[in-house]
């Protein structure tokens, strides 16, 4: 369970034991369901105890009138005797003296009754009756009680109650003191859009985050999103506000969940509010998303942010300790989320963009393949290869051997989108050293793109026309090479003979005849 949660639990064990909160503040050392299930324990000892007796005192009730009872009630019993009997006494016999006893004896009651234990009674209650002990009970600021009474109340009385209650900060303190979360959805669903607007901005004006941030945790996920958009809509004064409350309490790991089922828009304008880009915010809404293993959470929102603020973003992200990287890299694999993070990763410094390299290479073979398919995928070549050119050569020639085993094509389409973004370069410098891979990719591509590759290559490295000889030689490759050879530019043509001559008598032979069979023996002379 969630902080909000173990807050509003903390705060109803203190009312329960008729304690200030600060003299049980040490069970925030406890999560939320341990706290919750000590305060129905307690209440639940404090009922069933001395149920014989109750029910005894309740049975010798009926033969007393009810007017007199009333005065007994109030002047010998008590009101916390009487929260305790009247679940055990007639239905119509409670409700009667409800009727007589003063709203704020009434009210008294409430503070001891389990609900629970007494839905017939609340049901059998006058409407006017129970808005008028609610009135006693806000003068009271007593919210906690309230909230324990929300998921017992018949519709029609909970709906009077509500339009009663006149102040929006009210209504949302009841909300989070409410035992029956899952009726928050039904009570939303009473209120109008402007209501609910109301109390967002209540929230603001009385300094009550936590509690509208506990509404939007506490309900359904489409009714948190209606609620997270509701307040995204407001000025920027109410969302600094909201910003700098949740800092404060340390909650971003409570908003950063609700921000990621919210619209597109809304998402764009939380994380580009100039409150949100402030280095001291910034830092903890990353710290929370690292130490929490959040980044599920934070990622999608990188590819909505302003460039000044990614970049921001960035430089505190890379300033993290070693692990960030991987942390992010896993969520990246685990919920397909590698084109935001490679905009996070695309401002990393040189030295944060060769350790990233390394992490890259330490990643599964699963890993690596998600990688390929989403650069294929967004069309992120470029940046790719730049990653690339940050690798030693063994690392580079491991993670292309790697991906070529993933995706056979993976390596084709690099080649084809280096030539679309100009980026011959350093796509031919990334695969230096593999002839081998170079030789089976390259009878792929287009002939234009053949000669292009070819002719790039060798201005590059003069070498590689030696080593793709070489490597055809031992896989046999000949025709590939030679056609290809036959579509280069005539001063690369000029120079293979001097390449041939280097090789084994042997060899040039078997090429010799391989050239005879395609008509271009010509090749091979000087």
């Amino acid at each position: 369970m969630s902080k909000l949660i173990q807050r509003a639990e903390i705060f109803k064990l203190a009312n329960q034991l008729g304690l200030d909160v600060n003299a049980v503040s040490f069970m925030a050392q406890l999560d939320a369901e341990t706290v919750a299930t000590l305060r129905q324990g307690i209440s639940n000892t404090l009922f069933d105890r001395h149920h014989a007796m109750f029910q005894r005192i309740a049975a010798t009730s009926r033969i007393l009138p009810t007017a007199l009872l009333t005065v007994i009630a109030q002047k010998a019993v008590g009101p916390f005797l009487c929260a305790h009997i009247a679940g055990h006494m007639p239905t119509e016999r409670a409700i009667d003296m409800a009727l007589r006893l003063p709203v704020p004896f009434l009210a008294d009651v409430c503070i001891g009754i389990d609900p629970r234990r007494v839905v017939a009674l609340l049901r059998g209650i006058p409407v006017e009756r129970a808005v008028a002990v609610s009135r006693e009970m806000i003068l009271r600021k007593d919210y906690i009680t309230m909230g324990r009474f929300v998921g017992a109340l018949p519709d029609a009385m909970l709906k009077a109650v509500l339009d009663d209650i006149r102040d929006d900060h009210v209504l949302l303190q009841i909300a989070f003191y409410t035992d029956d979360k899952a009726h928050l959805n039904h009570i939303i669903g009473m209120l109008t859009q402007e209501r609910i607007r109301k109390i967002i901005v209540a929230a603001n004006t009385h300094s009550l985050w936590p509690e509208a941030l506990g509404l939007m945790t506490f309900v359904s996920e489409p009714l948190s999103r209606m609620l997270g958009d509701v307040a995204i809509n407001e000025d920027d004064e109410v969302l600094g506000g909201m910003i700098r409350a949740l800092h404060e309490y340390e909650l971003w790991s409570e908003l950063l969940p609700i921000v990621a089922w919210l619209s597109k828009p809304s998402q764009q304008r939380f994380i580009n509010l100039p409150v949100a880009q402030e280095p001291v915010i910034m830092q903890g809404i990353i710290d929370t998303a690292h130490t929490l293993k959040m980044w599920n959470s934070l990622l999608p929102l990188v590819r909505l942010m302003e460039p000044a603020g990614r970049q921001r973003m960035s430089g505190l992200a890379a300033a993290l300790d070693e692990s960030v990287l991987d942390d992010i890299i896993a969520a990246a694999a685990e919920h397909d989320l590698w084109l935001p993070t490679l905009d996070l990763v695309q401002d990393f410094d040189e030295a944060h963009q060769a350790e990233l390299a390394l992490t890259l290479a330490r990643q599964s073979d699963a890993t690596l393949a998600s990688l390929l398919r989403a650069v294929a995928a967004g069309e992120r070549w470029e940046q790719l290869i730049a990653m690339a050119n940050n690798m030693s050569a063994a690392t580079r020639q491991n993670l292309i051997e790697r991906g070529i085993s993933q995706d056979g094509d993976i390596v084709g389409r690099l080649l084809n989108a280096a030539a679309d973004a100009g980026v011959w370069d350093e796509a031919l410098t990334a695969m230096a050293g593999h002839a081998e891979i170079l030789l089976t990719l390259v009878q792929q591509l287009p002939l234009n793109m053949q000669k292009n590759l070819i002719e790039e290559g060798m201005s590059l490295d003069p070498g590689l026309l030696g080593r793709l000889v070489d490597t055809a030689r031992r896989s046999g490759a000949w025709e590939f090479a030679l056609q290809a050879l036959a579509a280069s530019p005539a001063e690369l043509r000029e120079s293979f003979p001097e390449v041939l001559g280097k090789l084994p008598q042997e060899q040039q032979s078997k090429l010799r005849a391989q050239a005879r069979e395609l008509g271009l023996e010509r090749l091979l002379t000087s």
